[in-house]
């Protein structure tokens, strides 16, 4: 399942994904927070 360790580029956008910090099977927090953090910031 170390495909969903990487970054894709959309197919629909062309924008590249940005990598997780931790491996899939490791990342257990599924707060809303968490969902929407980008590049370390919490949306608001």
């Amino acid at each position: 399942m170390s495909f969903r360790d990487h970054a894709y580029r959309s197919l629909m956008t062309g924008t590249m994904a940005p990598l997780h910090n931790t491996p899939w099977l490791q990342a257990m927090d599924d707060s809303m927070e968490s969902y929407l953090e980008v590049k370390g910031v919490a949306a608001e």
